[in-house]
């Protein structure tokens, strides 16, 4: 037996499209600010931000890691460890990426979020 489709259905089927994409509009439409590379390094952390291209250099003297922020995205260049795993790995871009070079302690990961006035991160998407 097929049943018909009925005006109820039609009517709870236009609310649920619209409000999946109301929420994927809030969530992914708008405008964020600019994102922020932290990086920590040598028991300091350093925040750049990823709209502006630079070379950083996050080692002091123990060993080269070199890493190149560029197009709204930051990427390990240079590394001297033993494997290059950090290097391999590519240019990141989104929160939800990050690069480790645990020969070098190094760890790189993006934030959503702007420094407060105390310079440290609130809580951003990924945390949740």
């Amino acid at each position: 037996m097929i049943k018909r489709i009925k005006s109820g259905d039609v009517v709870a089927l236009a609310v649920a499209v619209i409000a999946v994409a109301g929420f994927s509009y809030q969530a992914y439409g708008l405008s964020a600010p600019p994102a922020l590379v932290r990086i920590e390094a040598a028991g300091t952390t350093h925040l750049y931000s990823l709209a502006e291209s630079r070379m950083v250099k996050p080692l002091p003297e123990d060993g080269t890691c070199e890493l190149l922020i560029q197009d709204k995205s930051v990427r390990v260049v240079a590394s001297d460890c033993p494997q290059k795993i950090c290097v391999s790995m590519g240019q990141i871009s989104s929160t939800s990426q990050w690069i480790a070079c645990l020969p070098h302690q190094v760890f790189i990961h993006i934030t959503g979020a702007t420094p407060d006035s105390d310079g440290e991160l609130g809580v951003d998407a990924a945390t949740f």
